[in-house]
């Protein structure tokens, strides 16, 4: 029997589980962990027959808010030489001070070392095995356990008993318990090469030893140890991939390019190389597709990334002198045409995929690929294959495909035809895999941690969005409020989460994402870490950023208004206000003009926006082709002068508009009225929402965050609410410092100095 034991102070409404990779633990399935049973003073417990072999787990915590996993790598258990009962006794590992370092980049790549593939086993009839976690143990340094007993040393370095490396930053040694006391009082100390030592620098730890039946193990779990703290720091380089262009490149740089940056770096003596997104843009076909953060798939990486001549020798002389002849005139260019690059590498990569007549499938690295990624990979190869077919990516416009259909992208996959140019896409995905595991692989050999980036959002015309609209607010769009950089905001066309859906199954489609990522990447970048507490919603019919809203929030009813002295009527503060006199200041000679086509005329001296211009994207849609950017830019305005936006899932509940205090309709209130619109918006945006969207973080964070082992970093630059700060600190994420947009008030240049430890620091770029 094993015998599963942790100490946990829950809540009501919580309960802890073993997941892990025997089916009686879920085979990791969340959702078919085994329960634990409460007994007394926090103490938790669960028990399962004795199976052979090696097996992992972590403790979960489950609640209504969601799921909560351990930080760090699972635990492994050898069960093959133990005849009797084997009891655990874990500590909890959840974010701490020290959590950072266990993650990816310390523990696989800064600090690695050759450790056990299995736990440590022993032949001990009465077996006592203790393990503690040690981060930052450099690769010539190791761990001993020292204690009061002979077992031990007596407290004499030099007598100390070594422990063995396991998982992670986990040390293991296997103790004779016939010959302990009842109690054993011990410490560890690092040895640092041959000749010195460090203690704890804890008081003694203390363990009771049971009494244990022959065959018998207990294993005692002892946290993390004490040694004087250490704060290392290093340098990277952040860098997109298209820039890293080479001699014998293709006008672009690629993922074998990666190798030469990590030459660059050892040199250097930078330890990170951070890339922009590198997942697949390819949407028109044309430049427009350049930007790294509109990509058509989440998991499918970016085909004008790859080293077409790695997949093997182009056969027919002609066209192999023809690309050859092409690669050399792109290289020699001083700036990248990403039309011909895509062009060319998709005609290279086609004919040796057709040269290659299907011989790739039957690879039992591809059979290994595929059945890990067909879930993403026939969406993906279809989206591509009927994106080329009709033309666009916009699957609206597919015809029968515009619904996503699993049964017809299977159809799609076994027709003769469609089925060849999918397999096309599989084969792009296959080989771009392998040569960014090779680029990680080497960037790891020579002590390079890899950072990735993730994107807020996904485009409205992209996999995801076609093949599980279900998690998007497709009739919202993503943006920022007005900044200093941005004084009407931002509108990005992405669609919303739909973070109450993605709650249902446990954030699955977020941890699939972060999972595919950790393939490639030690570490990455939330873009806009924001838009995991609260997202500024552009309605659908808008186009500026100012006529957003954050969701989730709080909007105002009519009764919160005018309890807090505020007289809301509609048709004045939610509709536009336009007046003559502001005519002819924004139009000046062209007011008559303005009254004339957009506007109609309600009464004397007061104006309404004309039915086909009473919102930005009617407005945007009449003088798209048109050159008369500033008076679309004025008639823009009038469709924002609005001091509340309605809420979109609230009837009769409205949002302070940002910045309302800049319009017209502001500067014609009361100066009682003013005082209390301004009450209202202070609130709004400063104080009445923290806790609020401090529970939102909480929910989905720390559920994401462990999701794997790769350490988070976030971009929490912009308009940062008070809760922010504090959610970051707890889980333990790093922030992003920027000298030259310092977050502290009147400072014009930061000073690394003051920085937090536990943050990315950078001179004037995130």
């Amino acid at each position: 029997m094993i015998s599963f034991n942790i100490e946990y102070k829950t809540r009501f409404g919580q309960q802890l589980f073993v997941a892990g990779s025997l089916p009686e633990l879920g085979e990791w399935d969340y959702s078919r962990a085994l329960p634990m049973s409460y007994s007394d003073e926090g103490n938790w417990k669960a028990e399962i027959k004795n199976p052979s072999g090696i097996f992992s787990y972590k403790y979960i915590l489950k609640s209504p808010s969601g799921i909560l996993v351990e930080v760090g790598e699972p635990r492994n258990i050898s069960t093959d030489t133990r005849s009797g009962n084997i009891t655990l006794h874990d500590m909890w590992q959840g974010s701490s001070d020290h959590s950072a370092f266990l993650s990816a980049p310390f523990a696989n790549v800064f600090y690695r070392r050759e450790s056990l593939k299995a736990p440590v086993e022993s032949d001990y009839a009465k077996e006592l095995v203790i393990r503690v976690t040690a981060p930052l143990v450099q690769s010539d340094d190791s761990i001993s356990i020292c204690g009061e007993c002979d077992a031990l040393g007596n407290w004499n370095p030099l007598k100390a008993l070594p422990m063995r490396p396991i998982s992670g930053c986990r040390w293991e040694v296997a103790l004779d318990a016939s010959l302990l006391p009842e109690v054993v009082r011990f410490k560890f100390i690092k040895l640092i090469g041959e000749s010195a030592c460090i203690w704890e620098t804890c008081d003694n730890r203390t363990l009771e030893v049971p009494v244990l039946a022959k065959g018998d193990s207990i294993r005692y779990e002892c946290g993390v140890t004490t040694f004087p703290p250490r704060t290392p720091r290093f340098a990277g380089v952040a860098v997109p991939i298209f820039s890293l262009r080479s001699e014998d490149g293709y006008g672009i740089g690629d993922f074998t390019d990666i190798r030469k940056l990590v030459d660059w770096a050892t040199i250097t003596q930078q330890r990170i190389i951070q890339l922009l997104p590198i997942n697949d843009t390819w949407s028109t076909g044309t430049w427009t597709d350049s930007y790294p953060y509109s990509g058509i798939s989440i998991m499918a990486l970016h085909p004008i990334y790859i080293n077409p001549s790695l997949l093997g020798k182009v056969e027919d002389t002609v066209k192999a002198k023809k690309f050859e002849s092409e690669r050399k005139s792109l290289n020699a260019l001083e700036s990248l045409d990403y039309e011909r690059v895509l062009r060319l590498k998709d005609a290279w990569c086609r004919t040796l995929f057709e040269q290659d007549g299907g011989a790739f499938m039957e690879k039992p690295g591809f059979k290994d690929f595929f059945e890990a990624n067909s879930a993403w990979l026939l969406p993906y190869a279809a989206f591509c294959v009927l994106r080329d077919k009709y033309g666009t990516a916009d699957f609206s416009r597919w015809a029968k495909y515009s619904v996503y259909d699993r049964k017809k992208v299977n159809t799609l996959w076994k027709n003769v035809r469609s089925g060849r140019e999918m397999r096309y896409y599989v084969y792009l995905q296959y080989h771009l895999h392998l040569q960014m595991l090779d680029a990680r692989d080497y960037a790891h050999s020579r002590g390079i941690a890899i950072k990735g980036d993730i994107p807020i959002g996904i485009t409205p015309q992209s996999v995801e969005a076609w093949s599980e609209p279900h998690y998007f607010n497709m009739d919202a769009q993503a943006g920022a409020p007005p900044d200093d950089f941005s004084v009407k905001g931002q509108n990005w066309g992405f669609p919303t989460y739909n973070w109450a859906r993605m709650a249902e199954d446990g954030y699955s489609w977020w941890k699939r994402r972060f999972a595919k990522m950790a393939e490639y990447f030690d570490a990455y970048r939330i873009d806009h870490v924001l838009g995991f507490f609260r997202i500024w919603e552009v309605p659908s019919d808008q186009v500026l950023g100012l006529m957003g809203h954050f969701n989730p929030a709080m909007p105002y009813s009519y009764e919160d208004m005018m309890s807090r002295g505020f007289d809301f009527r509609y048709d004045r503060h939610a509709t536009p206000y336009i007046r003559y006199y502001m005519l002819r200041e924004m139009f000046g000679e062209r007011c008559q003009m303005v009254q004339e086509t957009f506007l109609d005329s309600n009464e004397l001296d007061v104006f309404t926006l004309k039915p086909e211009f009473s919102n930005q994207k009617l407005i945007e849609a009449w003088f798209d082709g048109k050159e008369d950017n500033d008076l679309k830019d004025g008639i823009m305005a009038l469709a924002g002068e609005v001091l509340f936006v309605k809420d979109p899932n609230n009837f009769g509940c409205f949002h302070p508009r940002i910045s309302a205090q800049y319009t017209y309709s502001y500067k014609a209130l009361s100066e009682e009225e003013k005082s209390a619109f301004n009450r209202l918006y202070d609130e709004f945006f400063y104080t009445r929402h923290n806790e609020f969207w401090q529970d939102a973080a909480m929910r989905r964070l720390p559920q994401l965050i462990t999701a794997t082992n790769m350490l988070t970093c976030a971009e929490d630059l912009g308009m940062i609410p008070a809760c922010v700060p504090p959610v970051l600190e707890q889980l333990k994420i790093l922030t992003l410092e920027i000298q030259r947009m310092p977050k502290e008030v009147g400072v014009v240049l930061g000073n690394p100095a003051h920085y937090p430890y536990l943050s990315v620091c950078a001179t004037g770029t995130h």
